[in-house]
């Protein structure tokens, strides 16, 4: 019987990400059109430049969508920079590149990928998504290793916080990402309870409704976790999941964090329902280190 122990708010807030979930052919169709919107201007493209900025648009709608696809685009804006030989966005899309290899579990190949790119020669702009990639990979190899691998386990946590440490020398409030970064580098430390406030700030007025919004209010979910504030940390673990779902990202976090919590509060039917959509989105990117996890 599901007699799982939370409030009238969180139940409708489940009620409202179960509304959605069953949405999720209409949020995908909605998805399809804009890509198609996108295509249709490929007959138009007149120079390299002009395809470079086609392709670049491409990829950010399939960044969490379709690997495969992004990866097509990586490629063909990998070979313009080369063709002109322009050196700074050659390291940016090696950064792309090493993302989605490690978005689809490809980490040995991500890491290969950025061996040639060393933050001591990037110039500054660069620097956050260098680091910031770098954290997201190791924290991966982190996750993939399990805390029962023992010394492997502790020297990648060693690399994530050393990565964390650098991150946080070059990040400044103007990022797109600060939020989502700072708060990683923050959390678990004294200065979470400050940032916490921040971050609450900059989510008040969130439409809920794009991959920023849910990493954000993932971010301050695991600080909730963080501090034991059980309502706050379902509250906004089930905001993140619903941008998640809006946006049709496939590489989905926080809901298979969410089954997780409430298969422990037992309640089977949530958590058995969140798993298999996470499960489906899972194999569709062909995410194998997400795959191992939900199969476990």
């Amino acid at each position: 019987l599901n007699a799982a122990p939370y409030s009238e708010k969180i139940k409708e807030l489940l009620v409202r990400l179960d509304s959605l979930i069953a949405q999720k052919n209409t949020f995908a169709m909605l998805k399809e059109a804009k890509i198609a919107q996108l295509h249709k201007l490929r007959k138009d493209v007149r120079t390299l430049e002009e395809r470079y900025w086609l392709n670049k648009n491409l990829y950010d709608e399939y960044c969490v969508y379709n690997a495969d696809s992004a990866m097509n685009y990586v490629a063909g804006n990998l070979d313009i920079v080369y063709k002109q030989n322009d050196k700074y966005r050659q390291m940016e899309w090696k950064i792309k590149k090493s993302f989605l290899l490690a978005a689809t579990g490809l980490l040995k190949e991500a890491q290969d990928e950025l061996d040639g790119v060393s933050g001591g020669s990037l110039p500054k702009e660069l620097l956050v998504d260098y680091y910031g990639q770098m954290l997201y990979l190791y924290s991966h190899f982190n996750q993939y290793t399990g805390s029962e691998m023992g010394t492997l386990h502790e020297h990648y946590a060693q690399l994530e916080r050393v990565y964390k440490d650098s991150l946080n020398m070059v990040l400044t409030p103007e990022d797109p990402l600060f939020l989502w970064y700072k708060g990683q580098v923050v959390q678990g430390t004294d200065s979470m309870y400050v940032f916490k406030e921040r971050l609450q700030k900059g989510i008040l007025n969130s439409a809920f409704d794009t991959r920023r919004d849910a990493m954000n209010a993932y971010v301050l979910a695991c600080f909730y976790r963080e501090s034991d504030e059980q309502e706050n940390y379902l509250t906004y673990l089930i905001y993140s999941a619903m941008a998640d779902v809006r946006i049709s990202n496939k590489d989905i976090a926080s809901l298979e964090e969410l089954a997780g919590v409430l298969f422990s509060l037992g309640d089977i039917d949530h958590a058995y329902v969140y798993m298999s959509y996470c499960l489906q989105n899972a194999l569709a990117y062909r995410n194998r280190v997400r795959v191992v996890g939900i199969s476990a």
